[in-house]
């Protein structure tokens, strides 16, 4: 009697503890469904998991850019010092081919660069002759190292200041976004579902972020705008509405500013629905287009606002977008070619600095 009894009490607490494990193993099944179901609400509301962290995109997004900073920094120093050694370097090239065509009319050798010499070992050094074709001319003609160097400044230049620009803009933005996420029933929910450390971001400070941004744009924006010749018209990068990149013509006097069609729709410049439609012509060739207002054209430092443009139909495209920077009230412009550089300054006019 006593062992049976024995087995039997034995029997009851084995029950019971097996009763506690099923318990026990149930609610931790539950709490771990009901957490793996709020990061699924998380997720759903487009958030991602750091660490405790839930991140909304544009933070995401905001840390790939700045990250990403330092790199653009320096492609554009280095290109603006390719862009200044070949400038210099085409400088060099056109005195030489100066000296080199007076010496022809005169009927005489152009002087030596390498000082006094034999007849004897000057032939043996002499080069090829110089001439407008010589490789190495950088002119202003199609591809050639100058055209490659200024496209390149152009293109760093354009990609610093938009990348520090939409920082700028992202970090005030970011305590908005997260304000309006955390009134959000769902989402608050789901955070203590997922977690006592489970928060939304931010996480951190991006204050001194921004400011490194800014620095940077300073520096790229100094000095007057570069500008690159295509077709035998001279180009430059301009940011639209402070999130659009846009290489454009620098429009010949009395030209409007035009807008592709292409352009149009990626930068989301939509006519009013009672906007006035008028023939524009370039040569033997006419086409309607549609008058629309560009809130906003960054060049460098100068930022213009409303700008008036004529949007191209799509069977314009070939037409190119392009800036009428030399009509525009309230700014005094200057082009110095052989500098490649547009200088612009604003007057006692001007709408916005």
């Amino acid at each position: 009697m006593r062992n049976f009894s024995t087995g039997r009490g034995a029997n009851v607490g084995l029950t019971t503890l097996l009763g506690w494990l099923v318990i026990v193993t149930s609610s931790s099944r539950l709490m771990g469904d009901a957490a793996s179901g709020a990061r699924g609400v998380l997720m759903q509301n487009g958030l991602s998991a750091s660490g405790d962290f839930w991140l909304a995109s544009q933070e995401i997004q905001l840390r790939r850019q700045i990250a990403g900073l330092d790199a653009l920094d320096r492609r554009h120093r280095q290109a603006q010092q390719q862009a200044t050694a070949m400038l210099e370097k085409n400088e060099q090239i056109r005195a030489r081919l100066v000296a080199a065509e007076a010496a022809k009319k005169s009927g005489k050798a152009p002087a030596s660069s390498s000082g006094s010499s034999t007849s004897g070992s000057t032939d043996a050094k002499k080069g090829p002759e110089l001439n407008s074709k010589l490789a190495d001319v950088t002119g202003i003609g199609e591809m050639t190292p100058l055209q490659t160097a200024m496209i390149e400044l152009v293109a760093a230049r354009q990609a610093v200041l938009l990348a520090c620009a939409q920082i700028d803009r992202a970090i005030a933005e970011l305590p908005e976004k997260y304000g309006e996420l955390a009134k959000q029933e769902a989402i608050t929910t789901a955070l203590k579902d997922a977690g006592e450390s489970q928060r939304l971001g931010p996480t951190k400070d991006y204050r001194r972020d921004g400011e490194k941004a800014r620095q940077m744009a300073s520096i790229a924006q100094r000095g007057p705008i570069p500008v690159f010749q295509e077709c035998g018209q001279f180009r430059l990068g301009a940011i639209i509405n402070e999130d659009f990149p846009l290489t454009m013509t620098i429009s010949a006097e009395k030209e409007p500013t035009l807008i592709t069609s292409t352009a149009g729709q990626s930068m989301g410049l939509t006519p009013q629905p009672d906007a006035m439609k008028r023939d524009y012509r370039r040569g033997d060739r006419t086409v309607k287009v549609t008058e629309v207002s560009i809130p906003s054209v960054r060049l460098g430092a100068i930022i213009l606002r409303d700008v008036s443009a004529l949007l191209l139909p799509p069977e314009a495209e070939d037409l190119a977008s392009q800036l009428a920077i030399r009509s525009i009230e309230g700014y005094r412009t200057e082009l110095v070619e052989r500098r490649m550089a547009l200088a612009i300054e604003p007057t006692g006019d001007a709408a916005s600095r």
